[in-house]
């Protein structure tokens, strides 16, 4: 429904595009071609962008609960099977990989600051998706250069 819906408003703004074309300086930028390729472009990459970045914060906590449940289970079976000998070291082994495997993923989703980046892009892409019924409305007073709540270093890498 969201994919129709999101149609329907495109569609509108591609008929009236053609209208505006010669009348609207905001369609045609200098070395840019026309607007509307420009804002699906970007629209398109700030939104995959947002996907991506989205997928890895949710997967890293998928992987944080499964590991978790991983090393609780080591836990209880080496409490509950009470092995004797060389055996009885497996599942402390186990346990502690498990947890290694957390850490690993905890310090890594903090690195890469996935869901900060996934925040981000997703503004931009609500923004850009905005973008087109605030131009038809009031074209004058559209800053078309601005990119939301992403800065300059992020502004460039959208573009690369």
């Amino acid at each position: 429904m969201r994919d129709q819906f999101r149609n329907f408003l495109l569609l509108g703004w591609k008929a009236s595009s053609k209208i505006y074309a010669d009348a609207n300086p905001l369609l045609h930028l200098p070395g840019e071609g026309k607007l509307w390729e420009s804002w699906k472009t970007a629209f398109e990459l700030a939104d995959n962008k947002a996907s991506d970045y989205g997928k890895k914060f949710r997967n890293t906590y998928t992987y944080l609960y499964f590991f978790s449940i991983v090393a609780v289970v080591f836990g209880v079976l080496n409490i509950g099977l009470n092995l004797e000998g060389p055996l009885k070291i497996i599942f402390p082994i186990g346990e502690l990989l498990s947890i290694g495997t957390i850490a690993w993923f905890y310090w890594s989703e903090k690195k890469h600051d996935w869901h900060k980046e996934w925040i981000q892009y997703r503004f931009h892409t609500e923004y850009l998706r905005c973008l087109p019924l605030i131009c038809l409305e009031s074209p004058d007073k559209v800053d078309y250069k601005s990119s939301g709540a992403i800065g300059t270093n992020e502004r460039k890498k959208l573009h690369e």
